[in-house]
């Protein structure tokens, strides 16, 4: 979309998390997306979620949006072929 732009971290290390670096990118840009292939629900993606809302609550301009993978569980073993 014309005009408009983004701004990408890519964290190198999840322990221990630059939380610095997320919090300057928010102050910068007002708004947080947390991407990655683990399901939204109980990932650290939600831990980076709820600790920026936390920190950075009135830097926000939005809620903070969580994108992940599938919340389904694995099949047991004994139904794996189907």
């Amino acid at each position: 979309m014309e005009g408009t732009s983004v701004e990408v971290i890519d964290l190198r290390s999840l322990s221990p998390i630059d939380f610095g670096a997320i919090e300057r990118s928010v102050a910068k840009t007002g708004r947080l997306v947390v991407v990655h292939e683990a399901p939204a629900f109980l990932g650290l993606g939600a831990e980076i979620a709820a600790r920026i809302s936390e920190r950075c609550f009135w830097m926000l301009e939005s809620p903070v949006i969580r994108v992940g993978g599938y919340s389904t569980d694995y099949p047991p073993s004994t139904v794996e072929q189907y």
